[in-house]
């Protein structure tokens, strides 16, 4: 079988996933070939390439996109460049595989959803939470009902970037790539809600702060807490902050009629010596499960798990939130309805 001709945009800081560490996944794999890699800094692109026998490298994803052999794209670039290189390698013919958020405006996502849905070709988005483990399991008792029916769902994503030198005189802390705690990291939760409730959001409201970062360091609010009504009824509350002085944390909590899940336990009374205790390990961000969904999707040649869609209404529902904070009023988000 040939293998899937892979070029990877970005090359990134190896110990935040970065793209360098795909090559070893796609190798891993045995169905696909990394050909070409592709970095702004040139030194980075050619090391790379280097270190890892790779027969091409660019620091123009443009003069990437004119070999030949190439079937799929990787984009692991900073936000604002997501958009603009998935576009340019959907239309020259390949498949993509795209970092979180998959755009930062509202017009990327409306020409992304356009331009599968005219190439059809095929687009994942790397939320990889959905290969948590836990997330899964949880998203399996969702599924059978075991909850009942659920009326409220909360996770947090909260990060201290500055402690991990990667907020604060990066390109994150850049107003142009509207990297704020819901769009850059709290899109992960709204993303999680959207795959365990199978819904869409109705409403959105939000309230935020600045106390972490002063406006020189960092242009957004650090801390944002909002709430989704959902289109079925369930409630979804998210806190997105980059300044607490914590671990990461992405505690997720889900509440039913007929049970729950608080503190990685499932609580189906309201005994706590009869709440069942989940030991799973998290393995850090598990994209080799990610990178198979994908390359049977390529393969296939069908729609992906985690598809433009997906990308389009999570990045939509975290764009209301910020407008609600800038308003102060509910804001009802577009919602992308899956035409193939």
């Amino acid at each position: 079988m040939k293998k899937v001709k892979v070029g990877i945009v970005g090359m990134g800081v190896p110990s935040r996933g970065g793209g360098k560490n795909f090559i070893d996944i796609f190798r891993e794999e045995g169905r696909a070939e990394v050909i070409a890699v592709c970095d702004i800094i040139e030194g980075r692109a050619k090391q790379a390439a280097k270190e890892k026998n790779i027969p091409y490298w660019f620091k123009d994803y443009e003069k990437m996109l004119k070999l030949k052999e190439l079937d799929l794209v990787v984009v692991r670039t900073d936000d604002k460049n997501h958009a603009p290189i998935s576009l340019a390698s959907l239309d020259s013919g390949r498949d993509v595989l795209v970092e979180k958020p998959m755009a930062i405006k509202m017009e990327e996502l409306e020409a992304m959803v356009k331009k599968v849905e005219q190439t059809k070709r095929i687009l994942m988005v790397n939320y990889i939470l959905r290969y948590n483990p836990i997330y899964q399991l949880v998203k399996r008792h969702a599924d059978k009902r075991m909850f009942g029916k659920i009326f409220y769902i909360q996770r947090e994503y909260l990060h201290n970037l500055d402690k991990e030198s990667i907020l604060t005189g990066t390109w994150r802390a850049k107003k142009d790539e509207f990297h704020t705690p819901i769009c850059g990291g709290g899109c992960h939760a709204i993303d999680t809600f959207r795959w365990i409730l199978e819904d869409e959001a109705e409403e959105v409201f939000a309230y935020g702060t600045k106390m972490a970062y002063s406006k020189e360091d960092y242009s957004f609010p650090d801390s944002i807490v909002a709430l989704i009504k959902f289109k079925k009824g369930a409630i979804g509350k998210i806190h997105a902050s980059f300044g607490c002085i914590l671990k990461y944390c992405a505690d997720l909590q889900v509440m039913g009629t007929e049970g729950s899940f608080v503190g990685n336990k499932f609580y189906y009374s309201t005994q706590e010596e009869e709440a069942l205790s989940i030991n799973l390990d998290y393995p850090g961000h598990p994209f080799q499960p990610l990178v198979k969904d994908l390359l049977d999707s390529v393969i296939a040649r069908k729609s992906p798990p985690i598809d433009v869609y997906d990308g389009a209404n999570a990045s939509s529902i975290a764009f209301a939130i910020m407008e609600s904070l800038n308003t102060k009023k509910p804001v009802k988000p577009k919602v992308f309805l899956r035409k193939i």
